[in-house]
């Protein structure tokens, strides 16, 4: 908040107080007219409360740490306080606490959820995997300011289309601190529809959130004199038990561990028919398998999973599931967050900010961490600490003549491993499944297991990455420099960022098999269990390698812009922005992919079929006739052809080491205006355009590393633990499950923003602002399968040929159907989503002086993207009296 005065000869002294500027803000305070008089004279005025932009014609929202302080926030996060914004909207089902992934849900006038960035005064805080996640969450008693730029902001943003920014707080003149606890318990809530059906009591749900905050100068003899040094710290306590939810599975019951499924039944409570397929799939006596059938490393797989221990009391449920946990675990969190301020000249000012952030967690399912674990196994231990620094100058070299620099450094460091590792040991377990690479495997964890085929199957499989390591960290340095001449104002500045993230890759290293039901599988027995305990899979695949990558990315952007006051009544805001935005590449040339072009079917590599020689089933080489142990089928005929056929290695051949490639420049143009078509001051008609581009999230190209030639993940289908062992021992490989493509000619993704809105002033504290907003988004990134099994391939009765040899009624397994031969599902990432936006807002403001705020704000969307959603929301909020009025929201997959 600033004080403007202005003094002229025969005039009065002008003071005006009061006039509140939000970060980057250009304000308007209209004519200013000095009257005639003697200097010792002053004429003082209090600035509007609430004022139309005059300035720009951007499309924002802000709110200041008054407001922020007030917000009556269940779970303290500030992404809770954005979505008020009119034209955001959150998904989420709740925020319960602020963390990493707080950023996440956020979408903002109908931009993608990658789309968007974090800064923290002024330095980007994305974790540039997924740009879902954060490296450090400020406190909401941390932050002075949080502004959102939305659409049609001025050239000197950049980075992504959209742009939640925070400002932290600073120490001042005098000493000010606070204290804090938020406090929340199961014995406040309701209990959870299934746990009041299984009759089991509220899990617990506890939120103890307590934190402190001081400022004010630091006492120094000679600094603290001059009042030119200040401090401030927040930091905050999150003591939280978190529930991960409720999971009702079905597991294995103690007979059917036995091999007696004699009263098993599916989800309609039918009798489940076991079949033998050594005996032309004729169902085993009594449903019962003998006992010299059954494997021991089957027996032991089933034995991974408790016993079941609850029926559903409604007979239409009760053969839905036979298992049911409802578990909470520990989440502490810490966050700190430091800022000093420094003055050492009249025109020169700076500030270090520091933040750092403690995070760990126990989960046993639900989260990310866990693949697709659905029951109690073992907790994954998760930790995801991060941290912030910046060190930021601001200059003022002559009156009309600023500099304004920041260099900063970000990172945050994400590991997962479990908790109790002998709960998932395979040795100590008993599933002795053969491995190809077992040193790939250092902890000698069970691989990933599915019985989807079963309602409602429990599943052990863990996240491939386990164990893992990820950091990710961002250095940044901006300059702008700012020029004054006449009614201009002149802007010319740099970002430059440079990220690198080493990350273990996630390949199939401990092995995935699929135990599913398939009337193509001649070994299906027609459960899932029951295969496991036979022996026999549908599919099997382990990788021949876990590399750990070290990806690297710059961004080099440059931007001029000049705000320029025509008249009283018009100001118009034109730039232009430079992106220097290469791909991100791997620092070693560890990334490969599928390229349509260099696939040769002439080098296709050639696979195993399946044939009987001598009444035996085998796998035979079409080309020589030579035969191997059946196991083999589709596996790559020694010598024969390119297992790697089609596909590059980054940095090899000519191939660019980000394996695609986007123009060296990109230009995007932006354009805002703000006109009083009235003259008073109270009216403002604004608008504006520009385009906004956005390079990928870094999953895509991470992704890479796990193609062919550097890993294979060879697939078998149809085999049984032996079979394995033989495809071990032969040492062939077959073909991956999937590899995927983002090779050739690329395109930064670009967002084309519009808006125009009316604004008009009633009285001096009531603003109402009825506007539209729109934009196009192109070359978004989208992924399809090029090499799908053609349609209609599975009918014998239309494709006869297809057709396994080696039985009567099933066909050939899906790699030899598919038309890149010697490869399986092929996704292929392409520049080519498009996506629209319309949304008409409107919004009322009210201000008590500095005492009270009112905003309501109302928006209609519609988004067309790869799906189509729609969204309304009427947001209100109050401060500081803390009165939500509360807010609605829907789109078409969601009810409110």
């Amino acid at each position: 908040t600033f004080t403007l005065a202005i003094d002229a000869p025969g005039f009065k002294h002008y003071r005006e107080t009061g006039v509140a500027l939000d970060s980057s803000e250009q304000r308007s305070l209209g004519v200013i007219r000095l009257q005639i008089g003697q200097a010792t004279e002053s004429v003082t005025i209090a600035a509007e409360a609430v004022t139309v932009n005059l300035a720009s014609g951007e499309r924002s929202g802000t709110l200041d740490s008054t407001q922020l302080d007030h917000l009556a926030l269940r779970g303290r996060d500030v992404f809770d306080a954005i979505s008020l914004m009119a034209g955001v909207v959150d998904t989420s089902d709740g925020r319960d606490a602020p963390g990493p992934t707080s950023i996440g849900n956020i979408y903002i006038l109908g931009g993608r959820n990658d789309s968007k960035n974090m800064t923290i005064d002024g330095v980007t805080n994305l974790d540039t995997g997924s740009n879902g996640s954060v490296h450090s969450m400020p406190s909401m008693d941390s932050i002075a300011e949080v502004k959102v730029l939305m659409s049609a902001y001025s050239a000197e943003s950049g980075r992504n289309p959209s742009s939640i920014n925070v400002i932290t707080k600073g120490g001042g003149k005098q000493f000010h601190g606070t204290v804090g606890w938020f406090f929340r318990n199961e014995d406040l809530n309701a209990n959870d529809y299934f746990n009041n059906l299984a009759g089991k009591p509220r899990p617990e749900s506890r939120f103890n959130i307590a934190n402190y905050s001081v400022g004010g100068p630091v006492i120094l003899p000679k600094l603290s004199r001059d009042r030119k040094l200040f401090f401030f710290v927040n930091q905050e306590f999150q003591h939280t038990i978190v529930p991960y939810g409720t999971k009702t599975v079905t597991v294995p019951t103690a007979l059917e561990r036995q091999g007696d499924f004699s009263k098993s039944y599916n989800t309609n409570c039918s009798p489940i028919t076991i079949k033998d397929p050594l005996n032309g799939q004729k169902a085993f006596p009594g449903n019962i398998i003998p006992p010299s059938r059954l494997t021991t490393t089957g027996q032991a797989i089933l034995n991974i999973f408790p016993l079941p221990n609850y029926v559903d009391p409604n007979p239409s449920r009760a053969c839905n599931y036979n298992y049911f946990s409802s578990l909470t675990g520990a989440y502490p969190r810490r966050t700190e967050t430091g800022r000093v301020d420094y003055s050492p000249k009249d025109n020169w000012q700076l500030y270090v900010s520091l933040s750092n952030n403690a995070d760990s967690q126990n989960t046993p399912y639900t989260t990310w961490v866990t693949g697709s674990l659905n029951f109690p196994l073992t907790p994954i231990v998760f930790k995801q600490p991060g941290r912030l620094a910046t060190m930021h100058s601001t200059n003022v070299i002559t009156p009309s003549l600023f500099n304004e620099v920041s260099v900063a450094v970000s990172q945050n460091t994400l590991t997962f491993t479990p908790l109790d590792v002998s709960k998932v040991d395979r040795t100590k377990l008993g599933v002795n499944i053969p491995q190809r690479n077992p040193s790939l495997n250092p902890l000698n964890i069970i691989p990933d297991m599915t019985f989807s085929s079963v309602q409602n199957a429990a599943n052990p499989s863990l996240n491939d990455g386990t164990p893992y390591f990820n950091q990710n960290t961002i250095y940044s340095v901006t300059d702008n420099v700012s020029k004054i001449k006449d009614t201009h104002t002149f802007k010319v500045g740099v970002y430059f960022e440079h990220t690198q993230k080493i990350q273990s890759a996630s390949p199939l290293t401990r092995g995935s098999i699929n135990f599913n039901t398939d009337g193509n599988n001649p070994n299906d027995s027609n459960n899932a269990y029951s295969n496991a305990l036979l022996g026999n899979f549908d599919t099997y695949a382990e990788a021949t390698a876990r590399p750990k990558g070290n990806f690297l990315f710059s961004n080099l952007e440059l931007y001029l812009q000049d705000s320029w006051r025509v008249t009283h009544s018009l100001s118009l805001d034109f730039g232009v922005r430079f992106y220097h935005d290469p791909p991100q590449y791997e620092g070693t040339n560890q990334l490969a992919s599928f390229s349509r072009s260099a696939y040769d079917p002439k080098n296709a590599a050639v696979l195993l079929r399946p044939a009987t020689v001598n009444g035996v089933k085998v796998a035979q080489d079409p080309l020589s006739g030579q035969t191997y142990p059946f196991g083999l089928v589709g596996s790559f005929v020694p010598g024969a052809g390119n297992p790697a056929d089609g596909d590059i290695l980054a940095g090899v051949n000519g191939a660019p080491r980000g394996l695609y490639t986007v123009a060296p420049w990109d230009i995007a143009p932006r354009f805002g205006f703000a006109w009083d078509p009235i003259g008073s001051g109270k009216t403002a008609v604004r608008g504006g355009a520009g385009i906004y581009f956005d390079r990928i999230e870094g999953n895509p190209v991470m992704g890479q590393i796990g193609n062919p030639p550097l890993i294979f993940s060879p697939t078998q289908y149809y085999g049984t633990f032996a079979d394995i062992q033989s495809s071990v021992s032969s040492g062939l490989l077959s073909p991956n499950g999937s590899v995927t493509s983002l090779a050739g000619n690329g395109h930064q993704q670009a967002v084309y923003n519009f808006s125009m809105d009316i604004q008009r002033q009633i009285g001096r504290s009531d603003v109402i602002d009825i506007g539209y907003t729109g934009s196009m988004a192109r070359h978004l990134l989208w992924q399809r399968n090029i090499n799908p099994v053609p349609l209609g391939s599975n009918f014998l009765g239309l494709n006869p040929q297809n057709r396994d040899p080696t039985t009567t009624s099933t066909v050939l397994a899906p790699n030899f159907l598919r038309p890149y031969q010697g490869a399986g599902d092929i996704l292929l990432y392409e520049f080519a989503g498009t996506s629209n936006y319309h949304g008409l807002l409107a919004s009322y403001a009210h201000r008590w002086g500095s005492k009270m705020n009112v905003n309501l704000s109302y928006t209609f969307s519609k988004a067309l993207d790869e799906s189509d959603s729609y969204s309304s929301q009427v947001d209100a909020f109050v401060s500081p009296r803390s009165r939500n009025y509360g807010r609605a929201g829907f789109d078409r997959n969601q009810t409110f």
